[in-house]
């Protein structure tokens, strides 16, 4: 009986102490001081704008196994470093999504204003915290694996994946659509077709997707492709993205 009691007890203890960890935000701030992507280290995005960097700091333990997504606002490279990694970002993202292999994830984590062109900013993750594991493995959506495959550029792997997604319902197929939007119309992992392109922005715009409603604007804007120009359709679908708040539909909407 005195066996079967401390059996119990140790099986308790080991599973007290299976737990799961997971990344938070301590702290966000701009550095004004910090030159490095002004003078140092400075990238340009596929536009040509010279891009933020969003240093991470990291706990000893979380040096590696990262994955990053920032919307449509494209993630253009990262950089290893000791404690860090280095995020360069393209002007105007206004969240991030940071996934850890073993750690979880922080979702659409909000900048709160727009990130600047040349521009550090500094992201202190707390030590992690020991929280109870789930009964199982955290499942992973098909528009976060899509993600995972498209930062890492291996586009036919994230194009079957947001394929997938698209077809599930909820703000993930809407994202996904608009992803499937983006590739068509860059031809990432597919023939480019800005018919195609279109047709999946327009999906994902029509359920409320504010970058899609930009990138419908930008579509029928310039026009070409098979796409029709129409400064009306265009001003219309920037005013959608701009009531969501999306800086860079307000600026079109002025220009137009």
């Amino acid at each position: 009986m005195i066996q079967k009691s401390l059996s119990t007890v140790i099986i308790l203890l080991i599973s007290t102490m299976a737990f799961s960890q997971t990344i938070e935000v301590e702290r966000f701030a701009s550095d004004e001081m910090d030159l490095e992507a002004l003078v140092k280290n400075p990238r340009k995005d596929q536009n040509g704008k010279v891009c933020a960097i969003l240093k991470l700091r990291t706990p000893l333990l979380l040096s590696s196994g990262f994955t990053f997504d920032a919307g449509m606002i494209a993630v253009v490279a990262t950089e290893q470093k000791t404690n860090e990694i280095w995020i360069y970002l393209s002007p105007g993202a206004r969240r991030i999504t940071i996934n850890h292999k073993n750690y979880g994830s922080i979702r659409d984590y909000e900048f709160g204003d727009q990130l600047k062109a040349a521009t550090v900013y500094i992201m202190q993750l707390k030590d992690i915290k020991i929280v109870a594991p789930p009964s199982g493995p955290a499942p992973v959506s098909s528009h976060e694996l899509g993600n995972q495959y498209f930062n890492r550029r291996e586009y036919d792997k994230a194009k079957a994946e947001y394929f997938k997604s698209a077809g599930q319902g909820g703000p993930e197929a809407a994202k996904s659509q608009n992803r499937l939007g983006y590739m068509y119309e860059k031809g990432l992992g597919v023939l480019q077709n800005w018919a195609e392109a279109e047709k999946w922005y327009y999906k994902s715009a029509t359920q409320g997707n504010a970058e899609a409603q930009y990138n419908l604007g930008l579509l029928y804007e310039f026009g070409g492709g098979g796409v029709k120009k129409s400064k009306k359709e265009a001003k219309k679908w920037y005013k959608k993205a701009a009531e969501q708040g999306l800086f860079e539909a307000r600026r079109r909407v002025e220009m137009i």
